[in-house]
């Protein structure tokens, strides 16, 4: 009888322990929550001159006391520019976005901008046109029709050079802003005058378009 109130005493006692461990933890977790705020940090790489939108973007905590440095709302941020290369995890000061307006155009949800006058026009990608899957928003790409558009070529020259990637996307229509998108691109979205466009479009008609991916220093840049 006596070992078993023994062992009820010790039981209790273990579990009187866990109790006050766990609201000691429970306490411990609590306070230091209690010492940390919600700011914003990048979410994915965002260049420099990107115009911000809400997927760029995501929450992070800082100690109580430093918040101020940072932004907070999505409102301080979303549409502004970026002056700096941002990192993805990189808490954002108000320094680091500019506040004029982003130029005139259609925004894209890359944070690029069609300018009037230009198209973005949708290429089909593989593993070898993504540039084994190294290719990102941003990227400056050499053109090649995949076959010639005139029965008299010899060799196939360009279609055009430094064309700008305005955006990547995947099979389900999914922006990807990561940088780079790797093997998830299915369709790239690219910068073009008209003439280009329906150079595109002929190419795409005859058996696709290739994407070489280039340096950067692009003429157009």
């Amino acid at each position: 009888m006596r070992t078993l109130s023994n062992r009820l005493v010790v039981a209790s006692t273990l579990l009187l322990a866990l109790v006050g461990f766990l609201w000691f933890g429970g306490n411990l977790y609590l306070s230091g929550k209690a010492q940390r705020v919600p700011v914003l940090r990048a979410a994915v790489d965002i260049p420099r001159g990107t115009v911000l939108t809400e997927a760029m973007l995501e929450g992070t905590e800082v100690p109580r006391g430093q918040e101020g440095m940072y932004v907070r709302s999505l409102s301080e941020a979303v549409g502004k520019v970026a002056r700096v290369d941002l990192v993805a995890g990189t808490p954002i000061l108000p320094q680091m976005l500019a506040k004029e307006l982003p130029p005139s155009g259609r925004l894209l949800p890359a944070g690029n901008v069609v300018p009037p006058g230009r198209l973005a026009v949708a290429v089909p990608l593989d593993p070898l046109s993504a540039a084994g899957g190294a290719l990102r928003v941003g990227d400056r790409v050499t053109l090649y029709a995949a076959r010639p558009l005139t029965s008299t070529a010899g060799f196939l020259p360009p279609l055009a050079e430094h064309v700008r990637v305005l955006d990547l996307f995947s099979g389900a229509g999914a922006s990807l802003l990561s940088a780079p998108a790797g093997r998830q691109a299915d369709v790239a979205l690219l910068e073009a005058d008209l003439a280009l466009a329906g150079l595109i479009e002929e190419a795409l008609h005859r058996g696709g378009v290739r994407l070489v991916l280039e340096g950067t220093g692009g003429a157009d840049e």
